[in-house]
């Protein structure tokens, strides 16, 4: 253990003997509203200070039905897998995968005149599930490109489990890609996806 861990776990220790030393005390009190309110805001920051813990941990399970975070289990430990392999061997995933992936998120869809109502409202979906994927870090846009085809999350697909693993794939630390990972953005930026500023940034940041 490191001496600045160390040190920050002491401190945090600290902390914590402190506030059990006040449950009693809290507990009896009698609150007014002002102090209700600096209360609250005293509990949203220790909430946000425990997340950061557990993200840091790497054992942070964000609030979600039981049912869900069990249906995506699978889902789940196969893309970890897959970025395990990529992560520790250097080896590049599979580059058609990837490339339509990264295509899809920041050009969505392709559309055509033909289009039945029903795949209209597919792509429109898709774009949605697009706008929100591009918010995620880049190693968490380049890990989903990875780790979920397209067509395994486009349109209807996933159902209400795409939130849950939306929340999962975002990593915890900046992830150490294979050199070649670069080569392959930049292709992609010179040509499927020339002069799309969002993937510009994904590229240059």
């Amino acid at each position: 253990m490191s001496a600045m861990a160390s040190s920050i776990i002491y401190q945090l220790k600290s902390v914590l003997q402190g506030t059990e030393a006040l449950e009693v005390s809290l507990s009896e009190v009698h609150l007014s509203q002002e102090a209700r309110t600096e209360l609250d805001m005293i509990a949203d920051k220790f909430r946000a200070l425990a997340i950061m813990i557990e993200k840091k941990t790497q054992s942070f399970k964000p609030q979600r039905m039981d049912e869900i975070w069990e249906k995506s289990k699978e889902r789940r430990e196969k893309a970890e897998r897959a970025l395990t392999n990529i992560l520790t061997q250097n080896k590049l995933p599979d580059l058609r995968v990837f490339r339509k992936n990264l295509t899809t998120i920041f050009d969505g869809p392709a559309k055509y005149q033909h289009d039945s109502n029903g795949m209209k409202s597919k792509k429109v979906a898709t774009e949605k599930r697009c706008e929100r994927l591009q918010q995620l870090s880049a190693d968490g846009i380049v890990s989903w490109s990875i780790a979920y085809p397209s067509c395994s999350w486009a349109g209807g697909a996933m159902s209400n489990i795409f939130d849950c693993l939306l929340e999962d794939i975002e990593p915890n630390d900046a992830l150490d890609w294979p050199p070649e990972m670069s080569e392959v953005l930049k292709e992609l930026q010179g040509k499927s996806l020339q002069g799309n500023k969002a993937f510009d940034k994904l590229v240059e940041g």
